[in-house]
């Protein structure tokens, strides 16, 4: 087996706060935590050491800055840390060689992790795989709240999959499916070398949300074959809460499959 152990990072998607707590942070982050406690980039992060989790931005973009520099910052760490451990043990658990990085991430958290990829390209981070469900293509302005004064929180470049990137997986909303087809433009980008970098697009039938693993459920019944019309802000769809959470599932089987 070419690796022994993996160490994953992630950065979850948006949450639309309420205006009550948009400028009380405690509430606020009970409030994103609630929203995504069962979202595949908080779950495929949940493994302790082997692992770092970030939140997304909030509906301007903010935060996804800090999130993109942390991220790099927390791998560069763990790499440091096995090289210093193999060199005092010489044991092949801390061979920094020997251990892929897995970089997750959901809508512009997706867009933020293909971004920290793009930071750790030509690094001896070994990055075995970038897994992305509804990565978005928005500008820098409109990704976050401009703050050039520290280019690091500014999406660069092309935002296309780095040649070192050993595979990569994008789960797609599907054309036919109308959900946030107005307000996140799907992710147009591509690889930097197809001979140096497996990659699959997939394609569902879901709604953005679905993709990341929170799929629309009202609580009366998973069998409602009507259109969601209005759920939150992720406005009308041609996508039915049945297909939605039946999609999620889907994503979730290959998530699982594609990470292990």
């Amino acid at each position: 087996m070419r690796f022994n152990r993996y160490f994953i990072c992630g950065i979850d998607g948006t949450v639309d706060h309420f205006l009550g707590i948009k400028n009380n942070m405690e509430a606020n982050q009970r409030d994103y935590d609630a929203k995504f406690a069962r979202s595949f980039v908080r779950q495929l992060c949940n493994v302790g050491d082997s692992s770092r989790y970030f939140r997304g931005p909030a509906t301007t973009g903010s935060g996804l800055g800090y999130a993109m520099e942390n991220a790099v910052t927390a791998i560069a760490q763990r790499y440091r840390n096995d090289c210093a451990q193999h060199l005092r043990t010489r044991k092949d658990c801390y061979d920094p060689d020997n251990c892929a990085y897995v970089l997750t991430g959901d809508s512009r958290g997706a867009a933020g992790i293909i971004e920290v990829a793009t930071r750790l390209q030509g690094s001896p981070v070994t990055k075995g795989a970038v897994h992305v469900a509804g990565a978005v293509t928005l500008s820098p302005a409109a990704m976050l709240v401009p703050n050039y004064a520290n280019p690091r929180s500014i999406i660069t470049g092309s935002r296309m999959i780095p040649s070192d990137v050993e595979n990569c997986v994008h789960y797609i909303r599907g054309d036919d499916t109308d959900s946030r087809s107005g307000t996140m433009a799907k992710y147009k980008g591509g690889l930097s070398d197809p001979s140096k970098t497996s990659y699959k697009a997939m394609s569902f039938k879901a709604t953005h949300g679905g993709l990341g693993g929170l799929p629309y459920f009202t609580g009366t019944g998973e069998g409602n074959n009507i259109p969601i019309l209005k759920p939150g802000s992720a406005f009308a769809t041609n996508v039915t809460m049945a297909e939605d959470m039946k999609a999620s599932r889907d994503v979730a089987k290959h998530a699982i499959t594609f990470c292990s």
